[in-house]
C-alpha cells in the first residue's frame, strides 16, 4: 500500500475520532454544569435566575447539538443517502429477465433483440 495515502486515511481517521471523543467530552462538560447550574437556581429564593440558566442551557445545548451533528458526519451521510436516492430514481427500470428450462433441466436466460421482440408483437 502507498505509504502517503496510508497516512493520509490515518489522518481521516483520527481526525474523526478526536471529534467523537471531544463530543463525548462537551456532553459530560454540559450535564455537569447544567447539574450545577439548575441546582444552585432551585436553592436560590425568588428564581430571578431561572431565565438565565434558561437561556444557558438552550445555547449550550445547540452548540452541543451542532458539534455531535458534525462529529458523528450527520449531514453528509443526509446528502450522500439522498443522492443515492436520487441517482436510483433517474435510472431506467431493469427489465425483468426470462428463464427457460433447457432439455437437460438447466436454467437458461432467453435473450430477446428488441426489434424481434416488436416485431412480434405487431404481428399478433
Amino acid at each position: 500500500m502507498d505509504d502517503t495515502r496510508y497516512q493520509a486515511a490515518r489522518r481521516r481517521v483520527m481526525l474523526r475520532l478526536i471529534w467523537r471523543l471531544s463530543f463525548v467530552l462537551d456532553v459530560i462538560f454540559f450535564l455537569l454544569l447544567m447539574w450545577v447550574l439548575w441546582l444552585s437556581v432551585s436553592r436560590t429564593p425568588g428564581g430571578e435566575d431561572d431565565i438565565g440558566a434558561l437561556f444557558a442551557t438552550f445555547i449550550f445545548g445547540s452548540v452541543l447539538l451542532v458539534h455531535g451533528a458534525l462529529a458523528f458526519n450527520v449531514f453528509n451521510r443526509l446528502v450522500d443517502r439522498a443522492t443515492r436516492r436520487e441517482l436510483e430514481a433517474s435510472q431506467p427500470p431493469e427489465k425483468p429477465k426470462r428463464l427457460e428450462l433447457s432439455e437437460d433441466g438447466e436454467v437458461l436466460e432467453v435473450v430477446e433483440d428488441d426489434l424481434y421482440t416488436e416485431e412480434r408483437h405487431v404481428q399478433r
